[in-house]
């Protein structure tokens, strides 16, 4: 496997086919452990299907495999025509702890963009009514917000407010 992913550095050693698993999860799995050793910059370029599979004494087809997993799990991301990079580190989030989403982002000094796609007055049904504690029916501000880091969207949330 080559000793680091980016495209930048063509220096390599040839892995070993374990045998025990399929050949392109050998090398996502490399892939993966290079990534996450955090050693790497975001949006870095990664080197292509074509350069990966000489590496790797592989076909294109199981080089693509490898990097369509890892691109799947949100590791790495395509440009059309231009290649992969590597994607910005992931901010995790427990959407059932009450702690605020944007704190926790400045507290990782993530820069967090949030903007209002949406905004309107609604009537509360049932569901918005008994967790706001309010009557079904009452008045209520509907928002749907889109939250970015580093310009790229990683979410959006439906929030309702008494009127």
């Amino acid at each position: 496997m080559y000793d680091s992913l980016p495209e930048n550095n063509r220096k390599s050693t040839v892995s070993v086919d374990n045998g025990e698993e399929p050949r392109f999860l050998q090398i996502a799995a490399r892939i993966r452990s290079l990534i996450t050793a955090g050693d790497l910059e975001a949006h870095t370029a990664l080197r292509s299907e074509r350069v990966l599979a000489e590496e790797q004494g592989v076909s294109r087809m199981t080089a693509r495999h490898a990097l369509e997993a890892r691109e799947t799990e949100g590791l790495i991301y395509s440009a059309d025509r231009r290649g992969r990079f590597l994607s910005s580190k992931r901010l995790t989030y427990d959407v059932s702890n009450m702690i605020s989403f944007a704190a926790d982002a400045r507290s990782c000094e993530k820069e967090l963009e949030i903007e209002v796609i949406h905004a309107s007055g609604a009537r509360a049904d049932a569901m918005v009514a008994r967790h706001l504690g309010i009557w079904p029916g009452a008045a209520v501000f509907d928002y749907l917000r889109l939250f970015r880091t580093n310009g790229y969207t990683i979410f959006i949330e439906s929030e309702y407010v008494d009127a």
